[in-house]
């Protein structure tokens, strides 16, 4: 089912599987990725209770050994329709038999949509529903058309962070399957922009671990037309598009959580950027797009 959100500036689409943005609109231009399966055939999907992969996709919960695929759970669940009016939706996921034999817990992941005149909120929910304190690992994975129509090419992009970044990024080791904690990168040599080239993303995303903003800007640098993301809730931010393919798109992705890490063990509750939730406790996430 899609659930379609509209004012007199933005119109938004979502689809009930997996609650995935799949459109955001201004005056007819699209500034989400469209979902071709020749480079990415996904458009925002949540990823819940994990962030990217465990190491052989295996992980402990006190002890004992869990399956979960990259990513998590919850990409291609069929979301519950809450509620719909013109300008929100809200969409819910909870525990069932096939996601306790993957991951532990009974949970609750809600999705609320929020459209205004010049922007879209995305509030998400993890609620515990559970007889004891879960764990968990959340992010989400919006991508962007870049460029947007006809606008250029994909260097004529830059990433504008709204605070200095001086901290550089870990590098994914592909022969370990996981990030190398001990090998870093500074690609921003003290400047808040970063102009787009694919080659940056020859070793996987490119992960802010140590980031000090909460809102980045991704951008024609000839036209100014891009969106701005703002994710303060989120520990981590992270940048996404195809190793070597020249894909027309670029992910932001907030995250809480990570994929494994090369000082890590197995255990869940250790894993860098876990949350913990109490019995009968929530907690909640906002996302905002913002076309430019």
């Amino acid at each position: 089912m899609t659930v379609t959100l509209k004012n007199d500036k933005l119109t938004a689409k979502i689809d009930s599987k997996g609650a995935e943005l799949l459109s955001l609109e201004k005056q007819q231009t699209e500034y989400m990725w469209q979902k071709d399966p020749a480079f990415w055939g996904k458009t925002s999907p949540v990823l819940f209770p994990i962030v990217g992969n465990l190491r052989n996709d295996t992980v402990t919960f006190h002890g004992t050994p869990y399956t979960i695929p990259k990513h998590g759970l919850c990409r291609t669940a069929e979301f519950h329709v809450d509620s719909v009016s013109q300008t929100d939706a809200v969409f819910s996921y909870s525990y069932n038999d096939e996601t306790l034999t993957h991951y532990p817990y009974r949970f609750k992941l809600i999705l609320a949509y929020h459209l205004n005149e010049t922007a879209l909120t995305i509030t998400y929910t993890v609620e515990n529903l559970d007889s004891q304190e879960i764990d968990y690992c959340f992010g989400a994975h919006p991508g962007f058309n870049v460029p947007l129509e006809k606008d250029g090419v994909f260097e004529d992009y830059c990433i504008e962070f709204s605070s200095y970044e001086p901290d550089g990024c870990p590098v994914f080791d592909f022969e370990q399957n996981q990030i190398n904690m001990a090998n870093r990168i500074d690609l921003m040599n003290g400047s808040k922009k970063l102009m787009l080239r694919y080659s940056y993303f020859d070793n996987d995303a490119l992960i802010f671990d140590k980031v000090h903003s909460d809102s980045v800007k991704l951008y024609s640098t000839k036209s100014g037309k891009g969106v701005e993301v703002s994710f303060g809730d989120f520990d981590f931010i992270a940048f996404w598009t195809p190793i070597k393919m020249g894909a027309p798109f670029l992910c932001i992705e907030p995250w809480c959580g990570m994929a494994v890490c090369s000082d890590e063990g197995e255990t869940f509750e250790e894993k860098r950027g876990v949350k913990h939730l109490t019995v009968g406790e929530k907690q909640s996430y906002q996302m905002t797009i913002r076309p430019l």
